[in-house]
């Protein structure tokens, strides 16, 4: 049962693709993680996405994606969620911030 279920998550990230991750795995994770609120946070995602690429300030950007994310919940786990996916940024995305920068993102 748990093979169907990841083979399922897995067919839908590929299938639907959505902003949230640099790259596949992250994507993947992202999706593995909060199968539901990723799609809530899409245009966050994308928001966020277009703040790092124009350099508008790291700190600036990951604090406009929290209030984005924490804006499409209604639900106390979707908040949680959303508090996951600001720390993961907050505290990993240099590479991606810098990577930005260059249009790598």
């Amino acid at each position: 049962m748990l093979v169907l279920i990841v083979l399922t998550l897995l067919i839908n990230s590929a299938i639907c693709w959505h902003n949230c991750g640099e790259g596949w795995k992250s994507n993947l994770a992202a999706t593995l993680y909060a199968p539901i609120d990723v799609w809530k946070f899409d245009s966050c995602c994308q928001s966020h996405d277009i703040c790092y690429e124009k350099q508008n300030g790291k700190s600036l950007c990951d604090n406009q994606f929290k209030n984005c994310m924490i804006s499409k919940c209604d639900e106390e786990t979707c908040e949680l969620n959303a508090q996951a996916f600001y720390t993961a940024v907050r505290d990993f995305g240099d590479s991606a911030y810098k990577q930005a920068s260059t249009g790598e993102l």
